[in-house]
């Protein structure tokens, strides 16, 4: 049943035999071709998901596999000049070969992906992984004790079964579980792979809140106990200067009375640094939000307003509505006689360029970086210094490059990520 009849024909002194195949042989070689062509199949979807290295691992092993086959299907089929020639054993020689050269030269046997089934086992961070239909395909430890759940009874439910908790869009938020755990909960395609899986990670994050809670509780202390500190010395400087006032209406000594005015001046600028430290300590001291800039935008009537912002929004300090209103001030201040301001966005290699532009006289080449140094032009109140300290604290950058004469130009730069836009 194996072979129905063998015959012999010689070729020189070369005898070889042809065969004549049963139904047994054909139903034991369409299993082995069948599982072969399987093992192919899998090798070569692994080769299109792994990395280059790996990739010229799998290519040797897809061709020591394919060899043998070839031959011995040539042998089946009897191609050839010379039917019933076996040349298989002499391919299992090049073949171990093949492999003696591949494990020397690309350490076939010594770094193939053996043990990266088992990395996701020891990661502190909780790790699940869905089928296009939401079912829960693999879950490691992690995870399951942050959800409290067993791997086998996880796999095969919906994600929403699991943990109502974990249903989120492809980004990142943040949810506490049963034992007061802060967890931050990514989701997103599984990359670099041809499948349609979504991964979940869980990454806990209970000691970073609590130090940020700390340390918003030592800064309220500290902001506590400096306005008191404040207060009390703003009221000896109130009490300062009115002596000084009154020693100067009664003393006849105009030297004297320069001196005094000296003082009066002294204590003037102290009283500035100390309100100036009331400006600062907000600075930071709450998170970031996302503000639209056509909401947040305020000016006098007296002047007109244009803005080419809208949907724009940013990622920045709640103090953000201060910066427009600097920029504003400063340029009814300096700008001469200013009619017009405009904001204008406009995306720029994946940032977003925010200029505030006015009719202005401008500002001369030497004093574009100067405006926003601490202590230059006292008079504007609030200060260019602190406009770029807000923006800085998301890495928004601002630079001066209007053309004098013609009017100001203040050009902040919100890095990618750091802005979207609201549609509707």
């Amino acid at each position: 049943m194996f072979y129905t009849s063998v015959s012999t024909y010689a070729v020189g002194d070369l005898i070889l035999f042809l065969l004549e195949y049963g139904p047994f042989f054909w139903v034991h070689t369409g299993y082995v071709y069948l599982l072969t062509g399987f093992t192919i199949f899998l090798l070569i979807i692994a080769w299109m998901d792994y990395p280059s290295l790996y990739r010229r691992q799998i290519g040797i092993l897809i061709l020591v596999i394919l060899l043998p086959v070839v031959t011995d299907g040539v042998f089946i089929a009897k191609f050839g000049p010379f039917p019933g020639l076996q040349i298989t054993p002499v391919i299992l020689m090049l073949v171990s070969g093949i492999l003696l050269f591949a494990s020397s030269r690309y350490r076939l046997f010594s770094v193939l992906p053996r043990t990266q089934a088992r990395i996701p086992e020891q990661l502190n961070d909780g790790l699940l992984i869905m089928n296009p239909d939401g079912i829960v395909i693999y879950m490691n430890p992690s995870a399951e004790g942050y959800l409290s759940i067993a791997s086998d009874e996880a796999v095969g439910k919906k994600l929403a079964d699991i943990s109502p908790l974990l249903r989120v869009d492809n980004g990142v938020k943040e949810i506490s579980v049963h034992d007061g755990t802060i967890l931050e909960v990514w989701k997103n395609p599984l990359l670099r792979t041809h499948a349609s899986e979504e991964i979940i990670i869980l990454h806990d994050i209970t000691i970073r809140r609590r130090a940020e809670k700390g340390l918003r509780e030592a800064n309220r202390q500290l902001s506590l106990l400096s306005s008191i500190t404040r207060h009390d010395i703003l009221n000896q400087i109130t009490v300062v200067q009115g002596y000084i006032e009154l020693s100067r209406d009664q003393i006849a000594d105009s030297e004297l009375s320069r001196y005094l005015g000296e003082m009066k001046r002294a204590t003037d600028n102290i009283r500035y640094e100390i309100e100036f430290t009331r400006i600062y300590q907000d600075l930071g001291t709450q998170e970031p939000q996302w503000q639209e800039i056509d909401f947040i935008l305020r000016v006098p009537r007296t002047i007109r307003l244009s803005c080419e912002c809208d949907g724009y929004a940013i990622y920045a300090d709640p103090m953000l509505p201060k910066v427009f209103e600097n920029l504003f001030d400063n340029a009814l201040r300096h700008g001469g006689r200013v009619t017009e301001i405009s904001v204008i966005c406009g995306e720029v290699e994946g940032s977003l360029v925010i200029a505030v532009e006015d009719d202005g006289t401008g500002i001369a080449p030497e004093e574009k970086e100067r405006i926003f140094e601490r202590g230059y032009g006292k008079n504007t109140g609030f200060g260019l210094f602190l406009v770029r300290d807000i923006l800085a604290i998301t890495g928004i950058t601002i630079h001066e490059d209007g053309v004098p004469g013609e009017g100001a130009r203040f050009v902040m730069i919100v890095p990618e990520g750091g802005w979207r836009v609201n549609r509707g």
